[in-house]
């Protein structure tokens, strides 16, 4: 009982530190007016579905756990391909980026190294 709230506590700070990042995130003049590459059309739908998988995590969906790690996977590629910025990001920013990335990978122990995921092997 404890492991699954702590699985959704993180799931909500995940969503907090992601949110922040957005909040703090620099804005470049010249990236405007930058033509879009397959990276710049990727990221959006990645959000959706790393919002879709947080929600599966969140209801313990059987399918929740393996989307999470394939969500993970494919954003490795997205952030190294989009368009870096130019301008100099602020402590805030770096520190939730790498906020977010600690609690992804604490959810991936969770999930693959506690009891936590039995219930993810049948509907409840």
């Amino acid at each position: 009982m404890e492991s699954e709230k702590l699985v959704k506590v993180l799931i909500i700070f995940s969503l907090g530190a992601v949110g922040g990042i957005f909040s703090v995130m620099p804005e470049e003049p010249a990236l405007i007016d930058a033509p879009f590459n397959y990276f710049d059309v990727a990221l959006p739908i990645y959000t959706i579905l790393w919002l879709v998988s947080l929600f599966l995590l969140f209801k313990f969906h059987p399918s929740g756990r393996s989307f999470f790690t394939v969500i993970l996977a494919l954003g490795v590629p997205i952030t190294l391909g989009i368009t870096e910025s130019k301008l100099a990001t602020s402590n805030m920013y770096d520190m939730l980026f790498w906020l977010s990335g600690m609690i992804d990978g604490a959810l991936l122990a969770i999930l693959y190294l506690t009891n936590i995921k039995e219930r993810f092997n049948k509907f409840i």
